[in-house]
């Protein structure tokens, strides 16, 4: 995950001069390993990003963590180091240091100190269905701290899995509705055309509009009888 959504923040901060960590919940990172690897593979600079002080990933071994220790950690890099973008990649790691505590109230904490700092945050979560209406945005509450909450999902197409991409909050301004699909390349992130024309595209098996020429209600169809779910399910 933390390949494609670097993206967006590696260009903002190589290009302003910015310093950003990101805190993956993962024993140890090594240079041929995610999301260092992953990064290379998908055409970001995150070797000259590293050399140059822009870039530090840190590895976080939720177990061995307690919430005090690594919120300490972040106010270092930010205090000290001059850090102004963090990622936490993923919430589900952070979720497993709490032993028991509440991790909408410390989440929602180093979020606002982050946010009073002038810090950029970027909160990964995973969701638990590839597919299907029963997805949210967090099992954990915390919709309500994001400024702008932008969503990858699967959609299946002629019985081949998609990925899209779209805004589901942005809370000052406006923001495009439409829902497109994007694909990870060597080049980065490629972001296509609008998927006009189909309806349904949240449930991940969308429906094609067909077009009306009657002056009737529109019908609609499958994509491809053939391509239809099963009744398994699939969860990561």
């Amino acid at each position: 995950m933390a390949g494609e959504a670097l993206n967006p923040f590696l260009s903002e901060a190589f290009g302003g001069g910015k310093r950003l960590i990101v805190q993956v919940s993962r024993k140890t990172i090594k240079e041929d390993d995610c999301p260092r690897a992953r990064c290379r593979q998908i055409g970001l600079p995150v070797e000259e990003m590293v050399g140059k002080g822009h870039l530090r990933f840190e590895a976080v071994e939720p177990l061995l963590y307690h919430p005090d220790q690594f919120a300490a950690g972040v106010r270092q890099e930010v205090e000290d180091a001059g850090t102004t973008m963090v990622m936490i990649d993923s919430l589900s790691g952070y979720q497993q240091s709490m032993c028991g505590e509440n991790l909408q109230a410390r989440v929602h904490a180093l979020c606002r100190y982050l946010a009073n700092m002038g810090v950029t945050v970027v909160l990964v979560n995973e969701i638990f269905t590839i597919t299907g209406t029963q997805a949210r945005v967090t099992e954990y509450g915390l919709s309500y701290v994001a400024d702008n909450i932008i969503m990858l999902r699967y959609i299946e197409l002629d019985g081949e899995l998609r990925k899209t991409i779209g805004v589901l909050k942005k809370r000052a301004g406006n923001f495009e509705k439409a829902l497109r699909e994007f694909d990870i390349t060597q080049e980065g992130l490629q972001v296509g055309r609008p998927l006009h024309g189909m309806r349904g595209l949240m449930s991940g098996v969308p429906e094609v509009i067909q077009p009306n020429t009657t002056g009737q209600p529109n019908t609609t169809s499958q994509p491809n009888p053939a391509s239809q779910p099963s009744n398994n399910s699939v969860t990561p």
